[in-house]
């Protein structure tokens, strides 16, 4: 005769299907975690890329005798776009502008500020340094 607990070595078709349904819902939350990290890296990736650019632009632009040469002697203010022209990497267009202003301590032809943004999609990344005649 059968007893109940005892030898029983197969699960019910109840079992079964309260397991598959504790792994569903355990790998949907896994695959939404692996989701929102893989956009995560990807954002981060874009946000690298544009800082990046908006350095090598700055760079260009925080030697003063290239600032003359780019942007007038002495240099004049306003904002420039040329020649950041756009940049598109990975199917991603990164649009920089340059723009040139007075230092903080007003009007002198010998301290310039120097802003670098750079948009793509809806966002953008924005590098400030002041340049100064030496």
């Amino acid at each position: 005769m059968f007893q109940k607990g005892i030898g029983r070595k197969t699960l019910s078709l109840i079992e079964v299907g309260v397991a598959v349904f504790v792994f569903a819902l355990l790998a949907t939350g896994m695959l939404g975690v692996f989701n929102q990290g893989f956009n995560a890296a990807l954002k981060t990736k874009e946000r690298t890329v544009a800082w990046n650019i908006a350095c090598s632009i700055m760079e260009v632009y925080s030697d003063w005798n290239s600032l003359e040469t780019l942007a007038g002697s002495p240099p004049s203010n306003g904002s420039y776009t040329n020649p950041p022209n756009p940049i598109t990497l990975n199917g991603i267009t990164y649009s920089p502008t340059v723009t040139i202003s007075d230092g903080p301590v007003g009007p002198s032809s010998e301290l310039k500020q120097i802003d670098v943004t750079v948009n793509w999609d809806t966002e953008s990344v924005r590098l400030v340094s002041l340049v100064a005649v030496y």
